[in-house]
């Protein structure tokens, strides 16, 4: 079932960006440089972002206690950073390479927006839950380069606006949990009949919600000058 019969791409958007709001310049900064230490497949200690970012590392804490940074990030048992706003070290469904690294993000809609993020191209991987078909996309910053099976589409749900105030883990079963690569259209119809509230979006129309979610997260390109220099 097409988006528009559900609900108009201006609405979803702004569903989004309601239950996972704009970050300020800070936010964006450390969240920005978080994606890319995460690319480095280890757990990244809050000192470690202090010092990528040039700033003092109790602000930096602070910053990442609130709300909006809060609930976007997975720490492990040494309080070091395990995820961040869909990327992860720990294993999930939907693996993702980039170059000779594996990482796994958090749901199939996150191998959309994450490419441009971290300004490089991954091959995401995962099977299909209703028919356990392989799927695998190759997704550049500016594009989707290749899709197999060709018949894939995405399901969807639009996020309530209570996610907002939800923890990671709730988050993550309220919203991640619905949004899976289908590997047809068929698949798709059956999944969505059983898991109330999605539906089906075609790939083309969930990488330009995704490309539009991140300008209005963090407020442009993941790839910009707050990046630059940070040491591998």
């Amino acid at each position: 079932m097409p988006i528009e019969s559900i609900v108009a791409q201006d609405d979803l958007l702004q569903a989004l960006t309601t239950a996972f709001p704009p970050l300020s310049p800070l936010e964006a900064k450390l969240g920005r440089l978080l994606y890319h230490e995460l690319l480095k497949g280890k757990p990244v200690y809050r000192e470690r972002l202090a010092t990528v970012s040039w700033q003092p590392t109790k602000d930096v804490v602070t910053v990442l206690a609130a709300e909006r940074l809060a609930r976007l990030l997975l720490y492990d048992a040494r309080q070091r950073i395990v995820g961040f706003a869909g990327l992860s070290i720990d294993e999930t469904p939907f693996a993702i390479d980039i170059g000779t690294q594996r990482l796994f993000t958090w749901c199939a809609w996150d191998g959309l927006f994450l490419p441009e993020m971290i300004d490089r191209t991954v091959v995401l991987r995962t099977t299909c839950p209703q028919t356990h078909r392989q799927i695998q996309l190759t997704v550049r910053p500016d594009l989707i380069e290749s899709v197999d099976p060709p018949e894939t589409v995405l399901s969807f749900v639009v996020p309530d606006a209570r996610v907002c105030q939800c923890g990671v883990d709730e988050s993550r079963r309220e919203f991640c949990d619905r949004v899976s690569f289908l590997a047809s259209a068929e698949a798709a119809d059956r999944w969505t009949e059983a898991i109330s509230g999605t539906f089906v979006l075609n790939l083309q129309d969930a990488f330009q919600l995704a490309r539009a979610f991140n300008a209005a997260r963090f407020g442009g390109l993941g790839s910009n000058d707050s990046t630059r220099g940070v040491s591998p």
